[in-house]
């Protein structure tokens, strides 16, 4: 089964945004910063931290180290230049003054790579990349100190354009560039300065390692917020994830869960639930297209299913058996049906209503589009393939209330080109989404072990109809 996201990147373990200096806040953070660690293990596929956060923050080590039963999984990979750990150490310790504890945190480091988690070399140069964005944002310093005495800032904007040549081959960190903007240490703006420098540099910094590695990051922090990546980058809302799960009283599964169960309690349905509905409501980009949710075993319903007999005379068995498998099939994109649910004052009936929880996937798609509150479902037990009535009797049942969205059951289709053809036509003439399922479908569908309503929605066989259908 697959993560919800792919890849997430602990940018909040920086020096710059997580203090390791004992005291109370620091504390806070410490506590925060381990919680969003356990949440983005839980939620993706691999989580990447940067090697210069493990060097330089004990905290982040001490808490990184923590899991290191499932470093061999590559569950946490540290990111950075070089073609290793241990070189990547040595090589940092240059760009630091000799004699700082950034530069004896890296001479020590070289010693840690056999305990350290995975490597992944970069491509790119973040150094470089900070060189190239800070030469491009003139613009940038001007509106920086707009709101500032300009007697306080007078050299700044001058100044801005020569610290890349000044910094040499040093880290383009706050510390050595803010000194070279020529805002003097006794300035009252000093602080605010530094404070804007150090967001430009790190929103830099971090976009570097999201862009590479198609990264989403952890955000909507307590203590620790301070990065706000672009619109389009994937994030995991913190706060809204850690409600969602204390509300549904599964937090503290989370939190005592050890390392290895962690990585799977993503795959429990009520903690599935949880994750898909924080992840779809967050924005467009967390859409968690890459989720599907597995299903119990339910071969033995769909073999009675199998062997009721086409006819008027077991419909209604039909229908209960359907009922059956299709609860089980889709047991988390819909609730329990309500048969012969009776609308339109009792006037008409429907076969069988289904409540469509789904936030995503296949099903959320539906809600989205076409109003689906409900999945609408005729159950016709016959044994040729339906005509126009049956398909007309399911576009009937379609309303404000309930969506436009429905599933046309029945035991076989042996042409099943005209039967999506009479599904596109009414599509295009606007009475729906209208889909046919077929025994031989539902098979299909249940040895692929995944809920297809929930899942994306060209991955199954029922999401692809769907989308053949709706672009008829």
């Amino acid at each position: 089964m697959t993560y919800p996201i792919q890849r997430l990147f602990l940018h909040f373990y920086d020096p710059h945004y997580m203090a390791d200096d004992g005291s109370q806040a620091a504390e806070k953070e410490r506590a925060e910063a381990e919680v969003a660690t356990r949440l983005a293990l839980l939620c993706a596929d691999e989580v990447l931290v940067p090697a210069a956060s493990y060097v330089e923050n004990q905290a982040c080590r001490r808490v990184i180290d923590s899991y290191s039963d499932i470093f061999a999984d590559g569950a946490i990979r540290l990111v950075g230049g070089e073609n290793s750990f241990r070189a990547y150490a040595l090589s940092k310790q240059f760009q630091y003054d000799e004699g700082t504890a950034r530069y004896k945190a890296y001479t020590d480091a070289a010693n840690l790579s056999a305990s350290a988690p995975g490597f992944m070399t970069r491509r790119r140069n973040t150094t470089a990349d900070l060189h190239d964005a800070w030469g491009l944002g003139a613009g940038d310093a001007a509106r920086m100190v707009s709101d500032l005495p300009p007697a306080e800032v007078k050299e700044l904007s001058r100044r801005w354009s020569e610290v890349s040549d000044e910094l040499g081959r040093r880290a383009f960190i706050p510390e050595y560039v803010v000194p070279m903007l020529g805002v003097a240490e006794s300035s009252p703006v000093i602080e605010v300065v530094a404070s804007r420098v150090r967001s430009f540099i790190n929103k830099n910094y971090f976009g570097s390692f999201l862009r590479e590695y198609q990264s989403g990051v952890v955000t909507d922090l307590v203590f620790l917020d301070a990065f706000a990546p672009d619109p389009d980058v994937i994030t995991l809302p913190f706060k809204q994830l850690h409600r969602a799960l204390a509300s549904a009283k599964l937090l503290s599964r989370v939190m005592s869960a050890d390392p290895a169960e962690l990585r799977t309690l993503h795959e429990d349905a009520d903690v599935a639930r949880e994750l898909l509905r924080v992840l779809a409501d967050a924005s467009s980009a967390t859409m968690p297209t890459r989720f599907t949710l597995p299903i119990s075993n339910i071969s033995p319903d769909l073999s009675l299913l199998l062997k009721v007999r086409s006819g008027t005379e077991a419909a209604h068995i039909y229908a209960k058996r359907f009922q059956t498998v299709f609860e089980a099939l889709f047991a988390h994109s819909t609730d329990t049906g309500s048969p012969e649910a009776e609308v339109n004052d009792g006037r008409k009936r429907i076969d069988i209503l289904f409540p469509n929880m789904a936030r995503s996937g296949a099903f959320g798609w539906a809600g989205t589009h076409y109003g689906a509150r409900f999945v609408i479902v005729e159950c016709k037990n016959y044994s040729g393939d339906p005509a126009n009535p049956e398909y007309d009797q399911l576009g009937m049942r379609f309303g404000h209330g309930r969506g436009r969205f429905g599933i046309l059951a029945c035991r076989k289709i042996k042409n099943m080109e005209l039967a999506i053809s009479r599904c596109r036509d009414a599509h295009r003439d606007g009475h729906g989404l209208m889909v046919p399922l077929t025994d031989d479908d539902l098979e299909q569908l249940v040895d692929a072990g995944i809920d297809p309503g929930m899942a994306p929605l060209g991955d199954t066989l029922l999401g692809k109809r769907m989308l053949v259908v709706a672009s008829g």
